[in-house]
């Protein structure tokens, strides 16, 4: 009688090189069967970054993935009777060029001085040298955006220059703070008023928090519009939930961005937005380069 193999477990982290959250890990092992090796999923459940697998006693090749990220492969040994614990790294697909602080555009560079100031991190370029590159990148695309979006009351400002300081980062969007001047709520609801506004109000519902208005870009043909959600409670200290939408059309959306995002458990892809901007005309501070060639 064939007597089973003898199991080992040890223990997985799979993180991300750039600090960023992983999000739909897949996982699985090559196993030889009929005289070649086919994969093997290894189930694992959608918010994983960590797991315990045993296997047979012996070196196995697990692979590991995460949407965004190049597969990795690594030969583990699986070892009766140990606790060891390995440590799989996932490098990005894409590969972005930041600038250094001190060429950053006036206008953004006095936003993130501010965003330090007001959080008490020294020195200033510190924030922007420490971001999650996919929040860094998000915060640039929105920034770029707000600088390309004009208020047409007579003062022709952009949204950008309302804009004092971000006190949240997100892979989706920013939360910000307006400036002394910022009477931009106003402002929009007014030119939405008198018709011919590059705004048109938008539902807030998804923006908890930011419900007592909320206005959309409708400028750009078919994607990547500007919403702006605002929290009035404090009418001088007025805070902005600002994001760029892949997908202006309400259905496309509502079925192709916002419930995929909500039942996948993802946010909106920040590289994503990038090549819609750089399509329509607008630069963010940093370049997208083209992802290296796998090494098998």
């Amino acid at each position: 009688m064939a007597t089973r193999a003898k199991q080992a477990s040890v223990r997985i982290l799979v993180r991300a090189k750039s600090g960023d959250r992983l999000q739909n890990i897949e996982a699985s092992t090559a196993l030889l069967k009929g005289g070649t090796f086919r994969r093997q999923t290894i189930a694992l459940q959608p918010d994983t970054v960590f797991f315990r697998l045993t296997m047979p006693v012996g070196d196995h090749a697990i692979f590991v993935r995460a949407p965004g990220y190049y597969e990795t492969a690594r030969r583990i040994g699986f070892v009766p009777d140990t606790d060891e614990l390995v440590t799989i790294i996932l490098e990005s697909v894409h590969t972005p060029d930041f600038p250094p602080f001190e060429q950053v555009p006036d206008d953004v560079r006095v936003i993130f001085q501010h965003s330090a100031e007001r959080q008490g991190v020294t020195p200033v370029n510190k924030l922007f040298a420490q971001l999650p590159q996919h929040k860094k990148a998000a915060a640039l695309n929105i920034l770029a955006k707000m600088a390309h979006v004009t208020i047409m009351d007579g003062t022709v400002k952009s949204v950008l220059s309302y804009v004092d300081h971000i006190y949240g980062f997100y892979q989706d969007r920013i939360y910000v703070r307006l400036n002394s001047r910022a009477a931009l709520l106003d402002r929009i609801t007014e030119s939405v008023k008198q018709g011919g506004s590059k705004f048109t109000v938008a539902q807030s519902a998804l923006h908890e928090g930011f419900q007592d208005a909320s206005f959309k870009t409708n400028e750009d043909a078919g994607r990547g519009n500007l919403q702006l959600s605002f929290n009035a409670s404090d009418r001088d200290n007025l805070e902005v939930d600002a994001d760029i939408d892949i997908y202006t059309d309400v259905f496309r959306h509502l079925f192709g961005e916002v419930f995929k995002n909500h039942l996948t458990g993802m946010k909106t892809d920040p590289f994503r937005v990038y090549h819609v901007l750089i399509d329509s005309g607008i630069r963010p501070a940093y370049r997208l380069l083209a992802a290296q060639e796998e090494v098998g």
